[in-house]
C-alpha cells in the first residue's frame, strides 16, 4: 500500500508540475515577436548612432531632430527656410562627412523631413557600411538587413529599374537601364523613394556613400 501511496503521489507532482510549466512558456514566444526589429535607416556619427527612420519599409517613423541634438551635439549649421520662422535645415558635418535634415513634416512638428547624407571618409557611417569597407562585406551586411531583391551591383552610369508600393515607396529592383560609363561599381539599396548608393573603387572598396530622401 506504501509503494501505492508514494507512486500516486509522484504522478500527482509531475502533473502539477505540467499544469503550472505549460502557461510559462507562452510569455517566452511573445518576447521573441517582440524581440523582432525592422529594417531602418540608421546613420552613426561621431561615434553615435541615431535612426532617422525607423522602420524604412513600414511606417514611416522619423526621428525628432532635438533627439538628434542629443545624441550628436548641435549642429554645425542651421539655417532658416524661406520665410517660416519654424523650418529650418539643420547640417552635422565632420571631414567629408555630412549629414543635413530639415524639419519640413507637415503633420509632425519637430520631426525630420527631409534627409541628405554624403559620406567620403570614416567620420561616419550609414546602415553598417563605412568608406573602406570590402564590396562583399559591405554587400553581406546589407542583403542580411534589407533583403537579397533591395540590394543590386551596377557599374557606373547604369541606372536600376525600381518596383515601388503604392506610396511609390522602393521595394525592390529588377533590371537596369543605361550604359556604363567606367568599370567602377555602385551598389544601390531601395529605401525610401530614391535609393542609397554605394560608390566603389575599382579594387571593390567603398569610396562614397550618399543617400537623399524627401
Amino acid at each position: 500500500m506504501r509503494s501505492i501511496k508514494r507512486i500516486l503521489k509522484v504522478m500527482l507532482v509531475v502533473a502539477l508540475c505540467t499544469i503550472i510549466a505549460v502557461p510559462g512558456a507562452s510569455p517566452v514566444t511573445e518576447t521573441t515577436y517582440a524581440a523582432e526589429t525592422k529594417p531602418s535607416l540608421s546613420v552613426n556619427f561621431r561615434g553615435k548612432t541615431v535612426e532617422l527612420i525607423k522602420d524604412i519599409y513600414g511606417k514611416e517613423e522619423r526621428i525628432k531632430v532635438d533627439a538628434m541634438e542629443k545624441k550628436w551635439g548641435k549642429p554645425n549649421k542651421k539655417e532658416k527656410a524661406y520665410a517660416n520662422d519654424s523650418e529650418f535645415w539643420y547640417t552635422w558635418k565632420k571631414g567629408k562627412a555630412t549629414i543635413t535634415v530639415n524639419n519640413f513634416t507637415g503633420g509632425d512638428p519637430g520631426n525630420v523631413g527631409a534627409i541628405q547624407i554624403n559620406i567620403k571618409d570614416k567620420n561616419a557611417s550609414m546602415c553598417g557600411v563605412k568608406v573602406g569597407m570590402k564590396k562583399q562585406k559591405a554587400l553581406k551586411k546589407l542583403e542580411r538587413t534589407y533583403g537579397k531583391e533591395k540590394v543590386i551591383v551596377l557599374k557606373e552610369g547604369q541606372q536600376p529599374n525600381a518596383e515601388r508600393d503604392e506610396n511609390d515607396w522602393l521595394i525592390g529592383f529588377t533590371s537596369s537601364t543605361g550604359e556604363k560609363t567606367s568599370n567602377k561599381e555602385v551598389i544601390y539599396v531601395a529605401m525610401g523613394y530614391s535609393p542609397m548608393q554605394i560608390l566603389l573603387t575599382k579594387s571593390g572598396v567603398v569610396k562614397e556613400i550618399s543617400y537623399v530622401c524627401s
